[in-house]
């Protein structure tokens, strides 16, 4: 019995039909390499946005400049879907401390992350008018931490200001009955 194409796993792509001349056709984009300082601001926003998310852990060398109330170090494991109290874990965790219900999806915070921190910066550097739309699904604390980070939230939310107090009700009211949801929602349009 022969085997047909379909009997072999990942079979080889076929001959293209598409001219070779098309490819002149095609985007150019230009690349152009970040420089250091930048890439470096990048990864600390995310690294920052991806603590108050959920359970980025930082290295104890990483300084991470949140705000001017102190916040210049986050040495921590767990936040905004893990924790209820002691959001920067200033003593031992004991089971007080962890939500009761764990409510939000991690797996999804760092992409999101990542495409907020180049587009913040994209605005920044280009003073661009732009929305970053994604859907209601459970990237919230993702969402969320960024907007805290780029100060977005206290202009509408006070309880949200960007010192250590609004970093507390920011992660111990996240998913709660009378705290932020775990999903996005058009409240946060910021």
């Amino acid at each position: 019995m022969a085997l047909t194409e379909a009997d072999v796993p990942n079979p080889p792509p076929g001959t293209s039909r598409i001219p070779d001349e098309s490819l002149s056709m095609s985007v150019q984009l230009k690349t152009p390499k970040l420089d250091q300082k930048t890439a470096a601001a990048l990864l600390e926003w995310r690294r920052a946005a991806n603590y108050i998310a959920a359970g980025m852990h930082l290295s104890q060398s990483s300084s991470v400049p949140l705000c001017d109330a102190g916040l210049s170090r986050l040495t921590c494991i767990l936040a905004m879907i893990f924790l209820a109290d002691n959001c920067l874990v200033e003593r031992d965790l004991t089971f007080d401390d962890i939500k009761p219900r764990l409510l939000g999806h991690w797996g999804t915070c760092p992409g999101l992350t990542l495409v907020y921190a180049h587009l913040n910066l994209a605005v920044r550097k280009h003073d661009l008018d732009m929305i970053y739309c994604v859907g209601p699904g459970h990237g919230a604390p993702a969402i969320l931490a960024g907007l805290w980070l780029e100060g977005s939230m206290e202009r509408f939310y006070p309880q949200y200001a960007r010192n250590k107090q609004g970093l507390h009700n920011l992660i111990s009211g996240f998913s709660t009955p009378n705290g932020l949801p775990r999903y996005v929602s058009l409240r946060f349009q910021v």
